[in-house]
């Protein structure tokens, strides 16, 4: 049992007579992430548990438990593997990998871009793993360097956090809450990389997942992530009124494909698998190309869209309000909470709260931190059937898995993907530098005005 804080004096205690906790690794809004050992096998494992407080709430409850569910189908090299879950009456946790290594997010803040062929090699482990989860029709749903767990011994990234995947099939629109069967109308994402089309309250598809890993690619070439920069809700807009431009010294063999991971329309983008492919044929391209330098503050990295017609681009009108949400899911990847909620357009005025709440995060222009005891308020899904008997069946459902064999190291990049069929990109220069985008300067200064 937990005291009121949360996790104080829990080390060195057994959790199910089996795991003894030994150090916390990461910290989030609604729980932790604990460095444990396994004393059936001798292993260190990871170990994910929720606040109290966060065991408390239903719908925080509902979204563990849809995590665990889904990791407990999934076997690939590149997504961190389930282990165990351990059901208790206030709490439940979720035994995991231990990733001997760190998340990207911190490793390029650190350590800045990285070169060209590192940061192919990552993403095409991370474009198989999408292109396995889309083949068993999972969507991730916060694709970003925070969630992507890197080891620099084996040379191998895991995807993590599966706190806001859905199953395709499963999921119902956000604007209808009550959407009967399924999985619960909330739609979560991280500002910096949701898809366009999720901002207008569209539920996320393969493709969300794609226009991610686009942007994931220009951040770890570049060191930060194109929109980044203002208000969250800056940054939301974004998506949907503006396309990226390269910095200077971005290979051209790269750009046409961060740009089509990026398009506007999501049936535009590639798919997971043809990203892999393309990677794997520019990778020889890249090798002996440096790392750009950090980008400085105020380069240009974004264009505004011409709305029209011509360019595609219509006013865009949402279904859905964004609003921050301090009560997110965790991540093994460092417990980064900077995630906001989508909610049906108008619950958020006809809630005074919520309403007057919100009016202070614009005019402030800031960075807001949350809206836990808001967001409570507001009835995200709903509650079906007993928790405990569906936390006991999932824990069956892994007592009754085989051991899984040893993870063998995944092959290069050039044989993630299966062979055969078009590559979906035409064909580009070897090198050159990158064209300027339409509308941009071909010259001189690129700083934002």
């Amino acid at each position: 049992m937990l005291d009121r804080e949360g996790f104080g004096g829990i080390v060195d205690r057994l959790l199910d007579g089996r795991y003894r906790f030994l150090t916390e690794i990461a910290r989030g809004a609604i729980g932790a992430v604990w460095r444990a050992e396994d004393l059936a096998t001798g292993d260190v494992v990871a170990v994910k548990i929720l606040h109290t407080t966060a065991a408390e709430q239903p719908d925080l409850v509902d979204a563990f438990l849809a995590e665990a569910e889904i990791l407990a189908e999934l076997d690939h090299p590149s997504v961190i593997r389930s282990r165990n879950f351990v059901p208790q009456d206030t709490q439940h946790a979720l035994v995991m990998d231990l990733v001997d290594g760190e998340d990207l997010r911190r490793r390029v803040r650190r350590d800045g871009p990285l070169a060209p062929a590192a940061a192919v090699d990552i993403v095409a482990q991370v474009a198989g793993a999408l292109a396995y989860l889309h083949r068993q029709g999972v969507v991730h749903g916060d694709v970003k360097p925070a969630n992507l767990l890197f080891s620099a011994g084996e040379g191998l990234v895991r995807l993590a956090d599966f706190g806001t995947a859905r199953r395709i099939a499963a999921a119902v629109a956000v604007d209808d809450p009550a959407g009967a069967e399924g999985e619960a109308a909330v739609v979560q994402a991280t500002p910096e990389y949701v898809a366009p089309e999720v901002v207008a309250g569209e539920l996320p598809t393969p493709a969300a997942d794609v226009y991610a890993l686009g942007i994931v690619l220009f951040e770890l070439l570049c060191g930060r992530s194109p929109y980044r920069g203002g208000s969250l809700f800056d940054v939301l807009a974004r998506h949907e009124s503006c396309f990226p431009v390269p910095p200077p010294g971005l290979p051209s063999l790269l750009w046409p494909l961060i740009e089509g991971c990026m398009a506007l329309d999501p049936a535009d983008r590639p798919t997971a698998t043809a990203v892999g492919k393309r990677l794997a044929d520019v990778e020889s391209g890249l090798a002996d190309l440096p790392a750009l330098a950090s980008l400085d503050p105020d380069e240009l990295t974004w264009w505004l869209r011409s709305p029209g017609p011509a360019s595609g681009v219509a006013s865009v009108d949402r279904q859905v309000t964004w609003v921050p949400v301090h009560a997110a899911p965790v991540s093994p990847a460092g417990g980064y909470t900077g995630l906001m909620v989508a909610i049906p357009t108008g619950e958020a005025e006809r809630n005074p709260a919520m309403a007057a709440h919100l009016e202070a995060l614009r005019a402030a222009e800031g960075h807001p931190t949350g809206l836990s005891s808001v967001v409570g308020a507001w009835p995200v899904s709903a509650l079906r059937g007993a928790r405990s008997a569906r936390a006991a069946r999932l824990a069956s459902r892994y007592s009754a898995r085989s051991a899984p064999p040893a993870r063998q190291v995944p092959p290069q990049a050039s044989s993630l993907m299966p062979h055969g069929g078009s590559t979906e990109w035409p064909s580009l220069p070897t090198s050159g530098k990158p064209s300027s985008p339409s509308g941009g300067s071909s010259g001189g200064s690129r700083r934002r005005r």
